[in-house]
């Protein structure tokens, strides 16, 4: 009887790697690719790290810690581990495509990476023409490909959230995600708005 397989993506140059159930270990694959050699570990769809994920209640229910000394984007990379830990979510990414700002928790120059940022490329321009055409403001919008949907979002004038989940979870309430992380922004501009005030006295 031949040993299940499963196929894996590398990260860095895209090779189709197969490989056996067994090198998934707490939500995660880790294995060095048969073309480049270049060692992947990342979080595997539908086998999440229990350990980390928490409930949705409990998600919405408590606030992310707040670090004044954060940049911007440092405070983004933590957001988005923090988004990540909701069971439905396998990605969380924040764009802003006046200055190309992407944050997700991908790896640098990663084929994933690439391809994702494609992927928000492709709803920017969703976005960009959903707005014109609706007569009231368009506040999210949803994008279905492969076994994956797409939610994407506005925060502020400059920045979008985007989250992905599979299929099942169409229902996923992306309007109170879009209100918490705006909050948390918001919260975190104050913060670092009060400080620079704080300096110049």
């Amino acid at each position: 009887m031949s040993q299940q397989l499963l196929i894996f993506f590398c990260e860095d140059c895209g090779e189709r790697n197969s490989l056996t159930p067994e090198k998934i270990q707490n939500g995660r694959v880790t294995f060095k690719c048969s073309s480049c050699k270049y060692t992947n570990s990342y979080p595997v769809p539908g086998a999440p790290d229990k350990e980390k994920k928490v409930s949705r209640s409990a998600y919405f229910g408590r606030k992310m810690e707040q670090k004044s000394n954060d940049s911007m984007p440092e405070m983004l990379r933590r957001m988005v581990c923090h988004i990540e830990m909701l069971p439905e979510v396998i990605k969380a990414f924040f764009f802003a495509p006046s200055d190309s700002m992407f944050i997700c928790s991908l790896p640098e120059n990663s084929y994933q990476k690439n391809k994702l940022w494609s992927i928000c490329r492709l709803l920017s321009n969703h976005y960009s023409a959903s707005k014109s055409a609706a007569s009231s403001p368009v506040k999210e919008i949803s994008l279905s490909r492969s076994n994956h949907i797409f939610f994407y979002g506005k925060l502020t004038e400059s920045l979008f959230l985007g989250a992905i989940t599979p299929l099942e979870h169409q229902t996923f309430p992306f309007d109170a995600l879009i209100k918490k992380t705006t909050a948390e922004v918001q919260n975190h501009l104050r913060s670092i708005e009060n400080d620079k005030h704080g300096a110049n006295k």
